[in-house]
């Protein structure tokens, strides 16, 4: 054994026997001496010491040599027999001579104790060397699984041969097995072995958790021998099922221990997850098998067999260690060769092109199974589930829902397979690619399935709330198309090599997580684990602070995406760090700080050119550009600067249609606010033309049922009433509250479009049927919002005008007065609406004979109006002179003229020629 611990503290040599345990007592090392002799065996060193015993390295004068020696103290009911038992199995290990088990060369007493001379072995354990294999990067070789194999099938024959002499090991796992600095491999501490034959049988017992555990020392548990009276024999995370029960073990329950070795060793983790002793047992006894990693996959056949090596029944697995090693290194590839070469009469040459071809094919087959990561994304259980999920809905657009969701995520699957399957051919069979570029695709592929899982999993549980987002997050999800361009792969960090395979593990958590208090509890786990790579972390708050906008908390989200764009920036990730930084600027956008959204914004760009200048990126930094175009758009648009937020937007739209095409939520949105901006420009042309093509994109990619649909056919009603279409406005509001309706009888979406419809059906003379229109609203209105809210306030103001309209006075003026108490409680001074509904009262004061109330609300109207600016401010206060001119025509006729010239004015210059006419009128008549 090595003098570097490797002669571990896991040195037990028995088990249980009828009615009671034998165990080895530990000697006590401050009494053996350096120069002490053992037998014939002078001591050299202490390698380790456990609850089992002591490992002493000693010199052997006879044969002059260095052994390894292991002194145990038999103890329990009855030392003599648990000693000579002991000797027997010692014994029967010394028998055995095999290459791949450290060799036994003697047995004896010292004293009360029994020493077990051995094989002095210097090198590593093969769970070192298994480490290294997942974690050196290029020097693994371009088809890795052989040498695992290789190594794993020379400590298989090892087991093989003790269990052809009638030894089981009982405690198999990686630490056991050492790697010689020859190069040999050899199997050690057969610590729990016992002769098969004679051996006695301990009580069988139900398979049942440990009980009166702590989680954590569960956890400790679960890779630390069990060798304490009364408790099993093993390492758990190795032990088989009927360990866990104490039941009988013969050679196969090693085999279940070497099969959960030679999982771990493929894939990086264990085949059972699990955090404590009971969910290990649980998983174990049922073969709750976990599925390996995405995008990391054995051969088929190699698979195949570590599987049946796992079963949960002895009867289902191999029949013995030398037929599971059989079954590994039966590599279909060496069969297809040995056939072709058997044909007789083929010329020589063509025997080897044609030996070529099927080995080659043989590989692309194994690539094959890298694309089967894809296989359960969309699997025909799946799509049934999720169509049953969808028309259980019963919603109207549930059909057409599922027909896109089926579409996308199908085309998705196998966008993601074809991708895979080409990156493997392209670097094990063809060497068109080297391993870099190979585990760089790899881990791009795998990041884009994350979503694609977390998708996928969500659609069976698709309900009436939720199905709308799900069909556009489908919708959003980003192709796996940008895996295929190599610069931008190249220029992702790479973690440190003695960290790859954790930091691999946890990103491939971060992309699989959803919700605040998952990343949570990773980012405490990756600061639990020490694993200080930035881009990590970065890449786990970077999660966070998007799900800290979902939600709505914009303060949060931008303080956390601040210190988020400082680790990028410090781990290397420019990329990352740009992706936060349009996180940032969409929170200042939100909670309104423009400047400083202006600034971040500024940032994102310089960081993006010096990625890659425009015209030269790769579809990631094309879609942020887009992104971080379109944040700058909307700040111009709030600032009312048009044409800069419509160049702005253009820009965003070719960049996202180049990269993403013309059916993506991202296209149809910007495709919806460039519409308004030209309304805003008074294009109407342009914008009608431009909310048409956001119509035809939104049915194209998630049906003419999606609630998305519904503010385009608005946007698109509004234009048409303008230009005096009003049966096809009339038709687009009414197929847009169909669409509102289908999802809640109370949504505000609702009422905003129902106060579309009443306006106009109140404009056409049928104010009857806007009455009740506007009576829904406000029932809406105020069970969503509360009785004293503004758009409450708005909705008394439309009611209180119908029902002047129709001549109900009492009821219009009731309705004026609730409004005019709401706005003053929650309007700004110098807000319009104070100003439109002192108007609109004193023109229902004056119908209903309150003339001398009805004027002095006029005149407070325009005192109100006189304060505010912009078009509506001017129409409104031209209105309210209009009315007070009219009013007063008669006992006033100077100030009436006055009031009505200004009048005209306001309505010239608001480009109202009607109603600016109607005012000339009034002025001439007095002339």
């Amino acid at each position: 054994m090595s003098e570097d611990g490797v002669m571990r503290e896991s040195i037990e040599l028995d088990a249980t026997a009828a009615g009671s345990m034998v165990m080895a007592k530990p000697a006590i090392a401050g009494s053996i001496a350096q120069g002490a002799l053992i037998g014939r065996y002078v001591v050299l060193s202490r390698l380790g010491a456990g609850a089992m015993g002591v490992v002493l390295a000693a010199y052997d004068p006879e044969l002059d040599r260095k052994v390894a020696l292991k002194l145990l103290k038999p103890r329990g009911d009855d030392p003599a027999a648990a000693r000579a038992r002991l000797q027997r199995e010692a014994q029967a290990l010394a028998k055995l001579d095999h290459p791949n088990v450290v060799a036994v060369y003697d047995v004896g007493m010292h004293g009360d104790q029994l020493f077990v001379a051995m094989e002095f072995v210097k090198g590593h354990e093969l769970s070192i060397w298994a480490r290294h294999e997942r974690g050196q990067g290029e020097g693994r070789g371009p088809r890795w699984w052989r040498d695992i194999l290789r190594v794993f099938g020379a400590a298989g024959r090892g087991l093989a041969a003790a269990h052809e002499a009638g030894l089981v090991h009982r405690d198999f796992k990686p630490d056991n097995v050492m790697i010689g600095d020859d190069g040999r491999v050899r199997v050690m501490d057969f610590g729990l072995a016992r002769a098969v034959e004679g051996e006695d049988s301990a009580t069988p017992r139900e398979l049942a958790p440990t009980e009166g555990l702590s989680s954590t020392a569960e956890r400790q548990l679960l890779t630390s021998p069990l060798t304490q009276t009364g408790a099993l024999m093993g390492t758990p995370a190795y032990m088989s099922p009927e360990q866990f029960a104490n039941r009988d073990v013969d050679a196969r329950s090693d085999q279940f221990s070497f099969a959960v070795a030679l999982y771990e060793a493929f894939y990086g983790q264990r085949p059972f997850e699990a955090s404590s002793i009971s969910e290990l047992i649980t998983a174990v006894s049922r073969g709750e098998l976990r599925p390996p990693p995405r995008g990391l996959r054995a051969p088929r056949w190699i698979h195949k067999a570590i599987v049946r090596g796992l079963q949960p029944d002895p009867e289902d697995r191999w029949p013995s260690m030398a037929a599971m090693l059989d079954a590994l290194e039966r590599d279909p590839t060496r069969r297809r060769r040995i056939m072709l070469g058997v044909g007789a009469g083929a010329a020589l040459l063509g025997v080897v092109f044609g030996a070529q071809r099927v080995e080659r094919l043989a590989a692309i087959e194994d690539c094959e199974v890298v694309g089967e990561a894809a296989d359960g994304l969309w699997s025909g259980q799946r799509r049934e589930q999720v169509e049953a999920a969808f028309m259980a809905t019963r919603l109207p657009g549930a059909a057409q829902g599922w027909a896109r969701v089926d579409a996308r995520m199908g085309e998705l699957a196998g966008q993601w397979r074809e991708l895979a399957v080409r990156n493997c051919v392209e670097y094990e069979v063809d060497d068109q690619r080297d391993f870099a570029l190979a585990e760089l695709t790899r881990e791009c592929l795998d990041e884009r399935l994350g979503p694609l899982e977390r998708v996928s999993a969500a659609l069976p549980e698709a309900t009436p709330e939720a199905l709308d987002d799900l069909v556009r997050e489908v919708a959003s999800l980003r192709p796996p198309a940008g895996c295929a361009h190599e610069e931008a792969l190249r220029r992702r960090p790479r973690p440190p090599a003695d960290q790859a395979v954790a930091i691999d593990v946890m990103r491939r958590r971060v992309w699989r997580s959803e919700g605040l208090g998952e990343l949570e509890a990773l980012l405490a786990e990756v600061e639990a684990e020490g694993l200080d790579w930035l881009p990590l972390r970065a890449a786990i708050e970077d999660r966070m602070v998007h799900e800290l906008r979902r939600r709505g908390e914009f303060q949060a989200a931008s303080e956390l995406g601040e210190q988020t764009f400082l680790d990028a920036i410090a781990g290397g990730d420019d990329v990352l760090a740009a992706a936060v930084v349009h996180k940032i600027a969409q929170a200042k956008v939100e909670m309104n700080e423009t400047d400083a959204a202006l600034r971040w914004n500024r940032v994102g760009m310089a960081l993006l050119t010096r990625i890659s200048p425009p015209g030269t990126e790769d579809p990631q930094v094309t879609r942020l550009r887009a992104g971080l175009l379109q944040v700058r758009g909307i700040i111009h648009r709030q600032r009312r600067a048009f044409d800069a937020a419509l160049a702005d937007d253009l820009e965003a739209l070719a960049l996202r249609e180049e990269s993403l095409g013309d059916r993506s939520p991202e296209v149809y949105g910007l495709l919806s606010n460039i519409g308004i901006i030209y309304r805003h420009l008074g294009d109407d042309a342009q914008a009608l033309a431009y909310y048409e093509r956001a119509r035809a994109a939104i049915v194209e990619s998630v049906g003419e049922d999606h609630v998305d649909l519904a503010p385009v056919l608005t946007n698109i009603a509004v234009l048409q009433r303008r230009s005096g279409e009003s049966e096809a406005a009339l038709a687009n509001y009414r197929r847009a509250l169909e669409i509102y309706e289908a999802r809640s009888p109370n949504s505000p979406r609702i009422a905003d479009v129902l106060a579309h419809i009443a306006w106009m059906l109140d404009q056409r003379g049928e104010s009857r049927e806007a009455l009740g229109l506007r009576e829904r609203i406000l029932g809406i209105r105020e069970r969503t919002l509360g009785e004293g809210a503004v758009d409450v306030g708005e909705t008394c103001v439309n009611l209180g005008e119908t029902h002047s309209k129709l001549g109900e006075h009492a009821q219009a003026l009731a309705y004026f007065e609730r409004a005019r108490g709401i706005f003053a409680d929650k309007l700004e001074p110098g807000d319009p609406r104070l100003g439109i509904t002192a108007r609109d009262h004193g023109e229902a004061l004056l119908e209903a004979g309150e003339r001398e109330r009805g004027i002095a609300e006029l005149e407070r109207g325009i005192g109100l109006l006189a304060e505010g600016e912009g078009r509506s401010s001017t129409q409104a206060l031209a209105e309210a002179r209009l009315s007070l001119a009219r009013a007063l025509i008669d006992e006033a006729p100077e100030r009436a003229r006055v009031l009505a010239g200004e009048a005209a004015e306001g309505f010239e210059a608001a480009g109202d020629d009607e109603q600016a006419a109607a005012a000339r009128a009034v002025v001439e008549a007095r002339d």
